[in-house]
This record gives structure tokens, sequence and C-alpha cells, in this order.
């Protein structure tokens, strides 16, 4: 003899009937939850990209700077290359300029960007004028050389990344 077995009563469905299976999603609820998951993997996505952009951006300008920065030590620490003639106009400027950049373009650069993306945008001289009548003193920045009284170059350097979004300047004032 067996054990007397119970039947498990069956819920009973709408009509009264028992239920052979579970209803499951109908067709609007897969499609609502499709969508919803689109939007928000969409929305992920998007902002992970804008990240990356942002990080590579920043990155780019970290590198620019530092860059800068050991180009401007480097050529605060070089020997002056003295204008002439003085008391006028320097004549020899563009070989004071490839000097300097020659002396910069040789510093190491985090990212390996091209030498000829570091240069020297501007060069000017500090120049003192006394006017012995009127007893004024002119004095500033321009193409003057005054080499005997002040001995000040006002140095500007550039870099650009290699892709030319980033551009970063930077004046040094160098002298003896």
């Amino acid at each position: 003899m067996g054990r007397p077995t119970t039947a498990i009563p069956r819920p009973a469905g709408r009509n009264g009937a028992g239920v052979d299976r579970d209803r499951g999603m109908t067709f609007i609820e897969v499609l609502t939850s499709l969508v919803l998951m689109g939007v928000v993997v969409g929305a992920v996505l998007a902002a992970m990209r804008v990240t990356v952009t942002a990080t590579a951006l920043d990155r780019d300008h970290a590198n620019a700077h530092a860059w800068l920065q050991t180009a401007a030590d480097v050529l605060y620490a070089r020997e002056l290359v003295q204008c002439t003639p003085i008391g006028g106009a320097a004549t020899n400027t563009d070989a004071i300029v490839a000097a300097y950049e020659a002396t910069i373009q040789e510093t190491e650069n985090p990212e390996n960007w091209p030498s000829t993306n570091i240069s020297i945008f501007d060069l000017q001289f500090w120049h003192v004028d006394f006017d012995p009548v009127t007893k004024l003193t002119d004095e500033g920045w321009g193409d003057t050389c005054d080499a005997t009284d002040t001995n000040l170059q006002r140095v500007g350097i550039e870099v650009r990344s290699a892709s030319n979004e980033i551009v970063e300047r930077v004046e040094v004032i160098i002298g003896e």
C-alpha cells in the first residue's frame, strides 16, 4: 500500500477554472521595457563619449602647459643673445628668434608632438630713453635695442597640439 496523495488545488482563473500556465508579459510591457533600456543605454554611451573626449582635451592642455614650462625654464637658463645695434631698432631679431627656437625645440615633449609645434611668437626689448632737455623718461617694450642699460628681452612662446585644437602661450622675461 502506498501513501495517500492529496491534490494541490490550482488557483482559479477569471472564469473559475484552473490556470495551466503563467500569464507572462504582454507585448506592450516588453515594448516599453525595450524602449526604456534603449534610452538608458544611449544616455550612458553618450556620457562615456563626452567623458573620453573631455579627458583627452584635458590631457592635451596639461601636456601643452608642461612643455611650455620646460621650454620657459630652459630658455631662462640659456645665455642671452644680445640685440644690435644698441640705441636703435634691433636688426638681428630674426637671428635671436631662430636661436631661441632652436633651444626650445630641443626640449622633451611629453606627447611626442612634432618639435615644430613649439615656437617663438614674439620678441621685444625693454628700452629706456631719457631726454636730457625735458628730463622725461620713455620706457617700455618694443623693438628698440637698449642692451647697455637694461638688457631685458620679453620672449613669447607658443605651443600647439598635434591637431591644432589647443594653443597655449606664455611670455618669459630674460636678461642679464
